[in-house]
C-alpha cells in the first residue's frame, strides 16, 4: 500500500503536489498546525507558539465535544503528540530544543486529566518527552561552566513549575537529570541546596515520604561520589529512619561479616516499623541471619519457626538441621503448630509442607475436609487411597456439574472428566459421561459437550 502511494507521489509535479498537501491541510487542522510548526521562525518564542498550538490541535483532534480522549482514542493521541518531540531536535538552539521537550511534557502531564489513560499512553507520552529533555542534555553537554549552569538552571527551573503539582515523580526526575552537572563544583551545590530546601518542604507530610527518601537518596549518591567515607558513613547513620536506608546499612554490614551489627540495626527496625508488617517482616529476616552468624542457635531456632510459621517455608530444611533429633518427631512438631496457628498464612505453609515431604495420610485428611481440591492431589494419592480418591473425583464432577447453568460451565465439567480418565481408566469415565447424558437430557448443550469428552 505504501509502495503504491509512493509511486503515485512520484509522478506528481510540484505544482500539483502543493495543491494537494494544502488542500489536505485545509481539511485536517492538525496537520495544517504540524506543517506550520515545522517551518522555522524567527524567535524561539514563535516556534513555542506553533508547538503549543500543534498540540492543541492534536487535542481538539481526538478529544469528544467535551475535550475528554476516550481510552480507544489515547493510543493515536499519544503518538502523533510524539511527533512534536522530534522538533526539539531539529531546531538549532539545544535550549529551544528543551524548551520545546518541556513544552510537551507540561501538556502531557496535564492531559493525564482528561485522558482515560488506562492503556498507560500518556505516561508513554511523558517518558518519551523526559527522554528527549536527558538525550539534549547529553548530546550538548560542553563541560564548560558558564553553558553547564545555563542548561542546569533550566532544569532546576523546570523542575519549580506547577504543571507537577501532584506529580511530584516528575519533578524529582528533572532533578536528577540536573544531577549529571554534579563533578561541577558550583553546580553540585546549587543542586544540593535546592534538593535540602524540596526536603525542608516535605518535612512533616505523611503523604511525601516517599518524594523526601527520593531525594535523600539523590543527596546520598552526591555524597558516595564526592564526599569522604565518613561522610558517607554519618548520612548513611543520620537517616536509618527510611527502610531503604537500614536495609542499605544491614547489607554494608553483611558485606563486612558484622553481624552484631546487623541484629542491632534489624531489632531497632522492628520496634520503629511495628505497625508496617511486611517491613517488621524483612527486619526479623535479618535478625535470623544475624543470630546465625553469631551461633545463637537457640535464638535462631525460636525465630525461625516463627518465621515458618507466618509464611517463610524456605527456612524449613535448616530449622531440620537446626532442631537435631529425629526429623520426624521435628516435622510433626511443626505440624501440629501450623494446624493450631488461625489464618491463611499458616495454612499455605501447611499445604506447603506436607506436599514438600509427599505427606499422603495428610494430604488425604485434607482433601476430606477439602473435596473441591481432589485434583490437586488425586495423582499423588491414588496409590494409597484409590478407592476413595475416586469416589471423592466422582462427587466432585457430580456436584460440578449439579452447579453448572451455561456452555461455558458444561465446558469445564467436561474438562474435570477428561482429566479424570487417565486416572480412574475409559471404563469409569465413559459411565459418568453416560450418566451425566441421562440425567441432564434436558439440557442440550450440556448433553452436546459431554459428547465432545475424548
Amino acid at each position: 500500500m505504501v509502495k503504491d502511494v509512493n509511486k503515485v507521489i512520484e509522478k506528481l509535479s510540484k505544482k500539483e503536489l502543493v495543491e494537494l498537501v494544502t488542500k489536505l491541510a485545509e481539511e485536517d487542522g492538525t496537520l495544517r498546525d504540524k506543517l506550520l510548526a515545522k517551518n522555522k521562525r524567527n524567535s524561539p518564542e514563535q516556534e513555542l507558539k506553533a508547538c503549543q498550538k500543534w498540540f492543541d490541535s492534536i487535542v481538539k483532534k481526538h478529544g469528544d465535544r467535551h475535550g475528554f480522549i476516550v481510552y480507544s482514542k489515547a493510543s493515536d493521541f499519544s503518538l502523533e503528540a510524539t511527533d512534536i518531540l522530534e522538533k526539539a531536535y531539529e531546531v538549532e538552539d539545544p535550549l529551544l530544543g528543551m524548551e520545546i521537550a518541556f513544552l510537551v511534557l507540561k501538556n502531557a502531564v496535564d492531559a493525564f486529566q482528561y485522558t482515560d489513560d488506562s492503556g498507560g499512553d500518556i505516561g508513554y507520552l511523558v517518558s518519551n518527552a523526559m527522554d528527549t529533555i536527558r538525550g539534549l542534555v547529553l548530546q550538548e553537554r560542553t563541560g564548560e561552566l558558564s553553558a553547564d549552569t545555563i542548561m542546569f538552571d533550566r532544569l532546576v527551573g523546570y523542575s519549580e513549575s506547577e504543571a507537577f503539582e501532584g506529580w511530584e515523580e516528575y519533578r524529582l526526575e528533572l532533578l536528577a537529570i540536573g544531577a549529571g552537572f554534579a563533578d561541577q563544583p558550583v553546580l553540585r551545590d546549587k543542586l544540593s541546596v535546592k534538593l535540602r530546601d524540596l526536603l525542608a518542604d516535605y518535612a512533616g507530610d505523611d503523604h511525601s515520604s516517599y518524594e523526601a527518601e527520593q531525594i535523600l537518596w539523590m543527596l546520598f549518591d552526591l555524597v558516595k561520589q564526592y564526599g569522604t567515607q565518613e561522610e558517607e558513613h554519618q548520612f548513611l547513620e543520620e537517616h536509618l529512619s527510611y527502610s531503604s536506608f537500614r536495609k542499605e546499612a544491614i547489607e554494608r554490614s553483611r558485606n563486612q561479616g558484622d553481624y552484631d551489627r546487623i541484629l542491632a540495626l534489624a531489632l531497632e527496625g522492628e520496634e520503629l516499623d511495628r505497625k508496617l508488617p511486611g517491613l517488621v517482616n524483612d527486619w526479623r529476616r535479618a535478625r535470623y541471619e544475624a543470630y546465625s552468624g553469631l551461633n545463637r542457635t537457640e535464638e535462631q531456632l525460636k525465630l525461625g519457626r516463627e518465621l515458618l510459621i507466618g509464611g517463610g517455608t524456605d527456612y524449613y530444611d535448616q530449622l531440620e538441621q537446626l532442631a537435631g533429633g529425629d526429623a520426624d518427631d521435628f516435622y510433626k512438631s511443626v505440624l501440629q503448630e501450623l494446624k493450631q496457628a488461625s489464618g491463611w498464612t499458616a495454612a499455605g505453609v501447611y499445604l506447603k509442607l506436607i506436599e514438600k515431604k509427599n505427606d499422603a495420610d495428610e494430604m488425604m485428611d485434607h482433601v476430606r475436609k477439602n473435596p473441591n481440591e481432589i485434583e490437586r492431589y488425586a495423582h499423588k494419592l491414588a496409590d494409597h487411597f484409590r478407592a476413595e480418591v475416586l469416589s471423592i473425583y466422582q462427587a466432585h464432577i457430580e456436584k460440578a456439574a449439579s452447579d453448572a447453568a451455561n456452555r461455558k460451565e458444561y465446558r469445564r465439567v467436561c474438562e474435570i472428566i477428561e482429566r479424570y480418565k487417565p486416572l480412574a481408566g475409559d471404563q469409569s469415565a465413559e459411565e459418568i459421561v453416560g450418566r451425566m447424558k441421562a440425567l441432564y437430557g434436558n439440557k442440550p448443550a450440556f448433553v452436546d459437550e459431554l459428547g465432545k469428552v475424548k
